[in-house]
């Protein structure tokens, strides 16, 4: 519940009418529970999933956005930093 609130706070999403003649697009939650090298639980994880391939450009969004980068991206950033001298620095932000 912490990152949807932090969704709600930040303006990610708002709750809107649907168009006339719309569904709504399928969604619901997997749970996970991370272990450690004990099998003990560690943590436990929801994601919220939507079947976005039901979702149609201009009428259910109008943008999209993945912050994902391919492996030869990468490696071309890791090179750069090697052959510069560079150091590396890694985080995870939560939203």
């Amino acid at each position: 519940m912490s990152e949807y609130n932090s969704f709600i706070e930040m303006g990610v999403f708002e709750e809107c009418d649907l168009p006339p003649g719309r569904r709504a697009i399928e969604s619901r939650i997997i749970y996970k529970l991370k272990r450690d090298t004990q099998n003990v639980p560690v943590r436990y994880k929801a994601q919220w999933i939507a079947r976005g391939f039901q979702a149609e450009y201009g009428v259910d969004f109008f943008e999209s956005f993945s912050a994902m980068s391919n492996p030869t991206q990468a490696r071309a950033i890791f090179a750069l930093a090697a052959s510069r001298g560079w150091t590396i620095n890694q985080i995870d932000i939560k939203t």
